[in-house]
């Protein structure tokens, strides 16, 4: 398999990644990749997953990782941008690394925290921040204040593949790198995924107050299928997915004349069915709900047992077309210059 480099890393192959939740995107000729892995350091997975999760424990894990590492650090060998939110008037951040940024740098005409200074860590730390099992990562936004930012996930960009594309192309975050099927390839990584059902009866009598809380879990999902249905319309895809009865896996639909990028989407869906069906894996009713569960630490070996089975199964080099291949002189610019 030519994609097969034991010299290379995906620093070489990916110029920009992004992520967000649980998740914490790349340009050679534009290359992007949103990795979407789940967040778990395996080592140390239960001093960091528990009944209550503990800041302090992933935050040790990173400083022994990171350091002092920060956004504008050298040590950032590529481009990398992370999608949180802030809790304090609900806005979304995204923080990342292009020196051209306009929040890069300190500005004389500004008192605001330049991005380059942020400490990778809590970049990281604020962007998983997750509601109900992290607090707020408090981050300093200017002189004057301090701003407390979740989990970018309760927003539109749990999938923050989209805003990939925006960030790579939209003129004011001055990344200005071009679109087209053999210019931009976006490489979305999902964390995997189950439909919520639930029998009519169950629900009629269920209290309200839990019914809403159903339902605004669920836009995340809406929101993360919206993003899938349009980046498969403005693109060129070789892994379609069936968005649904109707519309179908919009392999004759294009959202334009030419596809705007060559997008590859993989993720698995938690669904005892479909891992058989896939994967070939048994699963009982016990497993599944636990490895649906974000705040079990005894299925991450599973999670990870599934992952890898799907990267076998599912992962081609035909998904990733020679005009992206590396070539001896290639190096990956963080933005335009």
């Amino acid at each position: 398999m030519r994609l097969l480099r034991p010299d290379r890393r995906h620093v070489d192959r990916f110029d920009h990644r992004l992520g967000t939740g649980d998740r914490p995107v790349g340009r050679r000729s534009g290359v992007a990749l949103s990795a979407g892995v789940r967040q778990g350091l395996q080592a140390a997975a239960l001093g960091v997953f528990g009944p209550k999760f503990s800041r302090r424990a992933l935050a040790e894990i990173l400083d022994q990782v990171l350091g002092d590492t920060t956004l504008g650090s050298p040590r950032l060998r590529t481009g990398l941008a992370v999608v949180t939110k802030r809790a304090d008037n609900g806005s979304v951040w995204i923080l990342h690394n292009n020196p051209r940024g306009r929040y890069y740098r300190p500005r004389p005409d500004s008192n605001a925290s330049a991005n380059a200074d942020i400490p990778l860590a809590s970049a990281i730390l604020a962007s998983t921040a997750a509601l109900t099992y992290f607090k707020p990562e408090f981050i300093k936004i200017n002189r004057d204040q301090i701003g407390a930012f979740v989990d970018g996930g309760v927003s539109p960009h749990n999938d923050p593949s989209l805003h990939l594309l925006m960030l790579a192309n939209l003129k004011g975050y001055r990344f200005n790198w071009p679109l087209g099927g053999r210019q931009l390839m976006l490489v979305s990584v999902g964390t995997g995924f189950f439909r919520f059902q639930r029998d009519v009866n169950w629900l009629r009598y269920t209290p309200s107050a839990f019914q809403a809380v159903q339902a605004l879990t669920s836009m995340i999902d809406d929101g993360s299928r919206l993003v899938q249905t349009i980046l498969q319309w403005a693109s060129h895809t070789p892994t379609p997915r069936q968005l649904d009865r109707e519309m179908g896996d919009l392999a004759e639909d294009r959202l334009g004349h030419d596809p705007l990028l060559h997008y590859v989407r993989y993720d698995g869906q938690l669904e005892i069915n479909w891992l058989q069906e896939k994967l070939g894996m048994k699963i009982g009713e016990r497993e599944i709900d636990s490895i649906r569960r974000i705040d079990d630490p005894g299925a991450i070996e599973k999670l990870i047992e599934i992952g890898r089975a799907i990267a076998r199964r599912h992962i081609s080099a035909e998904h990733f077309p020679v005009d992206f291949d590396l070539t001896p002189s290639a190096a990956a610019p963080t933005a335009e210059r």
